[in-house]
This record gives C-alpha cells, sequence and structure tokens, in this order.
C-alpha cells in the first residue's frame, strides 16, 4: 500500500541550485509525495519566480512565503509542522537526491520495523557540483540504544543521517533546538529510539560551503552571543551534547547512567571537535575568519 511521503525544503536565497534540487524531487521513481516549500523571506525574486512555475506545474508542490524572514531553526519547523504524509525527509535547497531515493529509503523502513530512520550514502560536491568524494556515514544497528547515541557521534560529519526518513510522528515528537549542533542533538535522541541504516545504492548529494561549513554565519544564525560560544564552537557543541541528555526527555535513564553517558557524549564530540577550535582561533588571531557564504 502507498504511503505519502513529505519533503520539507526550507529554502533561501540560492534559486539556481533550488531547481536542481527541485527537479530531482520531481524525477523520484516513488510519485506518492509532496514537497512542501519555505521560502524565508528571499531578497532574490527569481526564487519566488521559479516556485511558483513549480507550483503551477506539478500539484504536488505546496509552497509557502514566510514575509518575515524565520530563525533558521524555525524555517526547518515549518516544513516538518506542514507535512501530511506518514514519513518525512528535510531537503536543502542547495543538496539533491538519486531518482530511487525516497522508493529505496520507504521501501526499507516497512521492512525493518527496528529501523527508525533510512538514508543514502552522503556525496559531497563542489558548488559547481563537481564529484569531491564519499562521506563514510556506517549504519548504526547496535541494540543498545546508548552504544547507537555514541556511534553516532563517531561518525557523523556533514550529516547526511539529518536528511534522512523517518516517520512524520518521530520527526515532530523530537524538539529542534535553536542552538549549535541542533542537528546532532536532533538526530542522536532519534538513533537513541531506534536503528538507523544507510542504504549503500543511493547517494544524499551535498554541496561544499553550505551554511554548516561557516561557523561564524553558523553561530550568528543561532544566537551565539558571548564570547566562550562565538570561539569555541567545537567546544560548544560538545558540551551542547552533553548537556542535552539532561535537558531533554528522550533518554529515559536514572541519573547515574546518565551522568557517565553524558561524559562519554562530551569527549566523543570533542575528539571529533577540537581542531575547530585550533583552526578558528588561528585564524581569529590571523584576521582570517571570513565567511565562506
Amino acid at each position: 500500500m502507498n504511503m505519502l511521503v513529505s519533503i520539507g525544503m526550507p529554502v533561501y536565497n540560492r534559486p539556481v541550485e533550488m531547481t536542481r534540487a527541485l527537479n530531482a524531487v520531481l524525477a523520484q521513481s516513488y510519485q506518492d509525495i509532496e514537497i512542501i516549500i519555505s521560502n524565508n523571506c528571499s531578497p532574490n525574486i527569481k526564487v519566488d519566480e521559479v516556485i511558483k512555475e513549480y507550483l503551477h506545474r506539478d500539484s504536488r508542490v505546496k509552497y509557502y512565503f514566510q514575509k518575515n524572514a524565520l530563525p533558521v531553526i524555525d524555517n526547518f519547523k515549518f516544513v516538518l509542522e506542514k507535512a501530511s504524509g506518514e514519513y518525512f525527509l528535510w531537503l536543502s535547497d542547495d543538496d539533491w537526491i538519486d531518482s530511487n531515493y525516497v522508493e529505496e529509503c520507504l521501501n526499507f523502513l516497512q521492512n525493518n520495523p527496528d529501523y527508525n530512520l533510512a538514508c543514502g550514502e552522503c556525496s559531497y560536491h563542489s558548488k559547481s557540483a563537481d564529484f569531491m568524494g564519499k562521506i563514510k556515514m556506517p549504519s548504526l544497528d547496535s541494540s543498545s540504544p546508548t552504544q547507537r547515541v555514541i556511534q553516532y557521534y563517531r561518525n557523523v560529519k556533514l550529516n547526511g543521517y539529518f536528511y534522512g526518513m523517518r516517520k512524520t510522528l518521530l520527526s515532530r515528537a523530537i524538539h529542534l533546538q535553536n542552538k549549535l549542533a541542533f542537528d546532532w542533538l536532533y538526530l542522536a535522541a532519534i538513533v537513541y529510539r531506534g536503528k538507523a541504516k544507510v542504504l549503500e545504492n543511493i547517494s544524499m548529494h551535498i554541496t561544499a560551503g553550505g551554511l554548516s561549513n561557516d561557523t561564524v554565519e553558523l553561530n550568528k544564525n543561532l544566537g551565539a552571543n558571548n564570547f566562550f560560544t562565538k570561539n569555541f564552537v567545537g567546544l560548544t557543541a560538545s558540551v551542547n551534547a552533553m548537556a542535552d541528555v539532561f535537558k531533554k526527555n528522550e533518554y529515559p535513564l536514572n541519573f547515574l547512567h546518565k551522568f557517565f553517558f553524558s561524559i562519554r557524549i562530551f569527549f566523543t564530540v570533542l575528539s571529533k571537535t577540537f581542531m575547530w577550535d585550533v583552526i578558528h582561533i588561528k585564524r581569529l588571531i590571523l584576521g582570517q575568519n571570513k565567511n565562506v557564504k
């Protein structure tokens, strides 16, 4: 039986890249989809014009224009709340997916109820769409929820996991937080609740130079307002991941287990992000900390 799949696209000011993303979505082998687009008050009028062309061409496109710019996180939340499908995935406006991406992810989830997330491999591309390599993303299939979370934090890079497919109700059950590493915190809670599968026969195509590659712009969008959060991105991400175990209800553990679990998370994340701070401070000292985009 067919299941409606909702694809949420929070877009901003990239009409050319957005066109590629939309073409990839509308060309999916699985047709029972809806595409929810939220244009976050893009100053480039071409974005609105392009979306309206697709809106008139295909009834599966749902379009919302934000007259007042939303915070980045709120635009992600908006498209999720508008989803009416049983399954959901986000797609950035400068990324794209293989033509059988939706079909393969959906088939796997329907046939494997102990998994709550499915995604493809993460292929990395330049801004001109030249292939730069694949990012290793193992499946997270440990029977231990805490071990899955640690495995996730050890392996997350561009976070293709975040753009994987899962049930819409599960997507809404986890709170998106307006803080650094919001996508890491979100996915950690997702994989605590169930296994995640990386399908090697399909790819999510990620474009270099997006928001997550620019710590200055990222901090500004996520409300960094003190010396520590502005200049120690890696350490901030580590602290946020550690504290998340205590601040949310996603981890039903007793205090002692939460304490040791949070310590493991802190050092796991710090081992991945320590060089971010070294590079950032070096650029700051040399006056080279410029925005990528």
